[in-house]
């Protein structure tokens, strides 16, 4: 293995150029960056910058890791790892989340006139054959590809994993990197935060890792003690509020006027309440949709964290990044995303001593600081950044010492500490170790990096669990089995739902069957939002009374939010402009679901018709009940609407055409003087809005039925999805009349 540390000392400049200073095999090397036209005239700089130069000199073939900061162009790096490895077959680029890999495909269409993208995003993905030079997807799409044996995954040429440090929390990501060498697939792992990386560059059989100590810009860190900073507001509420204020103060005192500030917290209600704080003070934001009443609306500062709905997220971004936004509040989920570059990073850092292990623990972790710190320093714009950790429960010198040992401890994944996330792992890995090797799994286990060395009683007791269930008969997988391994469901979530589906038979109730299946979302996001409101307490009663059949586990993995959402209730609460979180994109679920629910049908488990998976598919996607979720297929209705729409055809007694009718009925029944003053009257008097802003509502609806007049009361997305899953591949050519009556008759 050709270990190489890059030194702070090496430099670089857009303008003037710069040297490249690194240690390898114990020799210290001075090096002139390379001109860049060698790899590629396309390239948009003059040099190569000393990342670059090192990897392009040292890098020849085989598996690499590479361990850079925030911004030391680590995208590059992946494009010479394609050029190297250029066999004529496909090159593929996988990371942790969908803003990364659209990140990339903008940055690929430079170099490649053709990109496959695959997030889940489009139903298309499933049923077009891969035909072009470099497949971009998110670690869960690539792994599904692998498991489900598509043809194009023998043509790869090798693999990019970025932001490999995630194997920490994702187990899913050794999943792939075991299937890469297996096969043999040369892959390079980009990181910017990386413990123990020689230990995973030795589990990956690496022939070249670096570690860079340089920077593109420069950072300068600050540790400040939050309890220096006075609180602009006194006689707090609560914790979360005398923290929230300090942390104004904080970013008053330390942010320099037109700098791009990220002011990143802890916990998302810390966020909120700086938030809240800020517009007392007079700040207008950019946020829509919050737990508290919205009265300055503008782009003073805002909160960027994954509860947020999709579209508000995707707009402050934007302006971030463009526009006049300049302070922003996030979660740490920002530091792992989309790109979004700053002046300065103020990181706000709980400590406590844990008793149970005898040590110091953090909020974020020192990774999380790390990674989020990295975010401070804009290239080309700025010549230094600027970091400032604001820290209280802990000393200076406790997080001076965690931060100097950061690199040298060991590196863990998050499956050996969690018992449930080791269970539920090893027992789809066990799976999948049947799919490929058949009775000589352990193999494929111990080829892992959390497994391979776990007790063969683990093992035994796992592989007994799985052939009691029927997952595993003799030397062969079950039905089960496959349906899992195909539908990435793992085995614990799907004996869930089996227990639900037998429950259901005394208490019918659907959409609380099928949440276990819905496995990868926590549905944890809408309740913070609403929790407040007078009305909360009647309608969670009503809901946990409905579950009470089926048990304390519907609370565990929020069936009671799931539910929440689905049957509408969220119109009844004004500050929900769009359902927050999860909820926002729930697209990409409904279409999965459909695909899940017909393999269910196919092995006689779950006999739904294709009206009820059609109807379920449209309650998941926007949020309307089930004998209503027609509506949804409205463009441009909606959650709120949808919901507003259903409420008045109720009191009305007028009953919605069935799907894939015209929506002409439906539309001239809602045009009428009537149904728009009863739509008036509900949004004052029962979703709680003024006048004014019913009034504009009103008019908004008016012209979006009037849109609608000539569409038909189906979701386009949902029924190409369906024709796919159902009839094949030649649905995708197939006219939305002809795909209607297949599906229908």
């Amino acid at each position: 293995m050709k270990k190489i540390m890059i030194l702070k000392e090496s430099y670089f400049s857009l303008t003037e150029g710069g040297k490249a200073y690194y240690v390898i095999d114990n020799l210290k090397v001075q090096q002139d960056l390379l001109e860049s036209f060698i790899i590629d005239r396309r390239i948009p700089f003059r040099l190569l910058n000393p990342l670059q130069t090192v990897f392009y000199i040292n890098y020849e073939k085989g598996n690499s890791l590479v361990s850079a900061p925030s911004s030391a162009g680590k995208s590059l790096i992946g494009y010479i790892f394609f050029r190297r490895n250029h066999r004529g077959g496909i090159k593929v680029y996988t990371a942790p989340t969908k803003s990364l890999v659209y990140e990339k495909v903008k940055e690929f269409k430079r170099y490649f006139e053709t990109i496959t993208v695959k997030t889940g995003d489009n139903i298309l993905e499933f049923l077009r054959p891969v035909t072009s030079q470099v497949v971009v997807s998110t670690y869960e799409n690539l792994v599904f590809t692998f498991r489900n044996k598509a043809n194009w995954t023998d043509k790869i040429d090798c693999i990019i994993f970025d932001e490999i440090h995630h194997i920490t929390k994702k187990w899913i990501v050794e999943e792939a990197v075991v299937y890469a060498l297996e096969k043999n697939i040369p892959l390079v792992g980009l990181s910017a935060t990386l413990p123990g990386v020689y230990e995973l560059a030795e589990w990956m059989k690496c022939e070249v890792v670096i570690d860079c100590e340089w920077r593109p810009v420069p950072i300068e860190r600050e540790i400040y003690l939050l309890k220096d900073f006075k609180e602009p507001i006194k006689n707090f509420e609560s914790t979360d509020l005398k923290i929230a204020s300090k942390i104004f103060n904080a970013m008053k005192e330390l942010s320099r006027k037109n700098e791009k500030v990220l002011i990143f917290v802890p916990k998302k209600s810390l966020g909120w309440k700086l938030l809240e704080i800020s517009q007392k003070h007079g700040m207008s934001l950019m946020n829509e949709t919050a737990p508290f009443e919205i009265k300055s609306s503008g782009s003073d500062i805002a909160f960027h964290n994954a509860d947020i709905p999709q579209e508000e997220r995707y707009l402050i971004e934007k302006e971030f990044r463009n526009g006049s936004l300049n302070t922003l509040i996030a979660t740490q989920t920002l530091a792992y995303g989309v790109n979004l570059p700053a002046d300065r990073t103020l990181i706000t850092i709980k400590g406590w001593f844990d008793v149970n292990t005898m040590s110091y623990r953090l909020i974020p972790d020192i990774l999380d600081i790390l990674q989020q710190e990295g975010r401070a320093g804009r290239l080309g714009i700025k010549e230094i950044g600027y970091s400032n950790w604001l820290i209280y429960g802990v000393k200076k010198e406790v997080l001076e010492k965690i931060l100097q040992n950061v690199f040298i401890q060991e590196l863990k994944t998050e499956i050996g500490e969690e018992k449930e996330s080791l269970v539920n792992a090893l027992s789809l890995w066990i799976l999948i170790g049947f799919l490929y090797l058949g009775e000589r799994y352990e193999d494929f286990l111990r080829k892992t990096f959390s497994f391979k060395e776990i007790p063969k009683t683990t093992i035994a007791k796992t592989e007994d669990f799985l052939r009691n269930h029927n997952y595993i008969y003799r030397d062969s997988l079950t039905e089960k089995g496959l349906f899992c391994i195909r539908s990435g469901i793992p085995p614990l979530n799907f004996e869930e739902f089996l227990r639900r589906l037998y429950k259901a038979r005394e208490f019918s109730d659907i959409l609380v069957v099928i949440r276990p299946l819905i496995y990868m979302k926590k549905f944890d996001s809408l309740f913070p939002f609403i929790e407040n409101n007078e009305r909360f307490e009647k309608d969670i009663v009503t809901l946990l009374s409905r579950l009470s059949h089926f048990g304390s586990s519907c609370i565990n993995d929020n069936t009671h939010q799931f539910l929440f959402f689905t049957e509408g209730l969220t119109f009844y609460y004004p500050n929900i402009v769009n359902p927050p979180g999860e909820f926002s994109a729930m697209r990409v679920d409904a279409l999965h679901m459909i695909r899940v629910l017909l393999e269910l049908r196919k092995i006689n488990i779950l006999p739904l018709s294709n009206k009820e998976i059609l109807s379920l598919a449209h309650t998941i996607k926007y949020g309307i009940p089930l004998d209503f979720s027609q509506i949804g297929a409205l463009r441009r209705v909606g959650h709120i609407r949808g919901n507003l729409i259903r409420k008045t055809a109720q009191i009305l007694n007028f009953k919605i055409p069935d799907f894939a009718n015209p929506a002409k009925d439906l539309i001239d029944f809602l045009l009428t003087e009537k149904a728009l003053k009863l739509m008036g009257s509900i949004l004052i008097n029962e979703r709680k809005i003024s006048k004014e802003k019913a009034v504009s509502e009103i008019a908004t609806i008016n012209r979006v039925l009037k849109e609608n007049v000539n569409s038909l009361l189906i979701d386009k997305d949902i029924l190409i999805a369906f024709g796919g899953f159902f009839l094949g591949p030649q649905a995708v050519f197939m006219r939305k009349e002809e795909l209607i009556e297949k599906i229908f008759n």
